[in-house]
């Protein structure tokens, strides 16, 4: 396998390519950002490609400006920065794969004038929108640049993702292209450098590939330009990128969130978006419901933004909510949502992470979410991060608890001090909770316990028929579509005789 290594296989290692992961390497450094930093290291390690840019993406917006506090090119619109790169390096070929997203989603073809334009004046850039099948979507957020570093997690070139990572109420910078402000977002990308970026590397270009018919760009592979200044959260460290794609019903996403969390023994910590797949909650609750299980600590999202998303994802994540609170039998569950205060006013904040965080063995990081459609219908792609020896295991528990530090709004010393008195994530966070940043979720226990009306349309556990689309969205559709094939079958059996 090109680019990645064999590594000893015992029963206690989690990634195992192929049954969870394509592929299993190691990433010689890594870091994990937050919104504005990945923007701004984004800009700056794509002004330092020598050969290649390949992105992959859910949405792009052609106005975005990656680093509105530079004063280099990142502080351009996106394609005017773009178009800087390319007079810099005549031999830089830029590669945009993104989903041709259908006007259910609001549609993403707002930005191919600009891309258009750009491409007439540069051939080095190309740019390709692929529609996905019914009713799924390509989900993937990844950048690609030369065969060294690369890009992956939970954040698109979108209009609304850039945030500071104390997430203040309002901000000037936190608005759109458009000029439309929005909230506090929290999000994170996995930066990495070395055969796991060329794995990641060679992932996109496959992608651009079948999507276009036309080979990616050659890249030579070298040396990483990795920033500076950025100190990297792990070295040397196994990686492995599990996927989703439904056209070629690989799952491997769905298979490692199940061995991950069922290899949990002190603390699984999640921060999602969504939480909805009621597999993950077959998992979660397996864990529960042991006397000598883990910790379960939650961060989500409280209140959706758009009204389908409160509709069937805020009301299913809470029905499997329920589902966790009854088989908490030992108090080891906490689920929480982010808030930040103006004077007295109390603003949410958004959870747009994707995070999976396995006692100090394991961490994920991706565009995949704790969703069905994430496990089953959207192209998606993460990368995890295994310990490999008590240095790694260190730096996942740092990390972890710099995450933590960072929803308290809290020095990380001062979260690192308290687990050096106490080893329960939920007694640390609940001593250091004293000014309500993390709210507790107040589910109550009575409510639905089949999933809401539309489900089957909005997240399909499954690559949805025409039939299944019908009998979610015409009243009767189900009744009808029986009577249908009823008659079908009858005439089918009747042509026979």
């Amino acid at each position: 396998m090109p680019n990645s290594v064999a590594l000893k296989q015992d029963r206690r290692q989690i990634l195992a390519p192929p049954r969870n992961c394509w592929r299993l390497s190691r990433a010689g450094r890594a870091a994990l950002l937050t919104n504005a930093d990945y923007f701004r290291r984004l800009a700056d390690c794509m002004r330092r490609a020598r050969h290649r840019i390949l992105l992959i993406g859910w949405d792009l917006d052609a106005a975005l400006v990656l680093d509105p506090h530079g004063s280099g090119p990142g502080a351009l619109p996106l394609t005017q920065f773009l178009a800087a790169l390319l007079d810099l390096r005549p031999g830089l070929e830029i590669r945009f794969l993104l989903w041709d997203r259908t006007v259910f989603y609001g549609g993403n073809r707002r930005s191919s004038a600009a891309l258009h334009a750009l491409s007439k004046r540069y051939p080095a850039f190309r740019y390709h929108f692929t529609p996905a099948p019914l009713a799924c979507s390509h989900h993937a957020k990844l950048v690609a640049i030369d065969d060294g570093l690369a890009f992956v997690g939970g954040i698109d070139l979108a209009g609304d993702r850039w945030d500071r990572i104390d997430h203040p109420p309002s901000h000037p910078a936190r608005t759109t292209p458009d000029g439309d402000a929005y909230g506090p977002t929290h999000d994170l990308q996995m930066l990495v450098a070395g055969p796991a970026a060329a794995d990641l590397s060679a992932y996109a270009a496959q992608r651009w590939s079948e999507a276009t018919g036309d080979p990616a760009p050659p890249a030579e592979p070298g040396p990483a330009d990795w920033p500076d200044d950025l100190a990297p959260d792990f070295t040397d460290i196994p990686a492995g990128i599990a996927r989703t794609l439904p056209q070629a019903a690989i799952r491997e996403v769905e298979t490692l969130n199940h061995d991950a969390l069922a290899a949990a023994r002190h603390c699984i910590y999640l921060e999602a978006q969504y939480l909805t797949a009621s597999s993950i909650g077959d998992s979660l609750v397996r864990q529960l419901e042991r006397p000598d299980g883990p910790e379960i600590v939650i961060v989500v999202t409280r209140t959706s933004h758009g009204m389908l998303e409160q509709f069937a994802m805020d009301n299913n994540r809470d029905r499997l909510l329920r589902r966790l609170a009854a088989a908490d039998r030992w108090g080891r569950l906490r689920v929480y949502y982010p808030i930040v205060e103006d004077g007295d006013r109390r603003v949410e904040v958004k959870i747009h992470a994707k995070l999976v965080v396995i006692d100090d063995r394991l961490l994920r990081v991706g565009s995949s979410n704790l969703n069905n459609r994430s496990m089953a219908v959207d192209s998606e792609c993460d990368l995890a991060l295994e310990a490999a020896g008590e240095a790694h295991r260190e730096r996942i528990r740092a990390l972890r608890n710099r995450l933590i530090a960072e929803q308290l709004h809290q020095p990380a010393a001062t979260v690192a001090a308290a687990f050096r008195r106490m080893t329960s994530v939920i007694s640390v966070i609940e001593m250091l909770n004293g000014a309500g940043y993390l709210q507790p979720l107040e589910i109550s226990p009575d409510g639905p316990d089949t999933p809401m009306p539309g489900t089957a349309v909005l997240d399909p556990n499954e690559p949805p028929t025409l039939g299944h689309l019908w009998c979610e969205v015409v009243p009767g559709g189900a009744h009808a579509l029986l009577h249908f094939g009823a008659g079908e079958q009858q005439a089918a059996e009747g042509e026979r005789e």
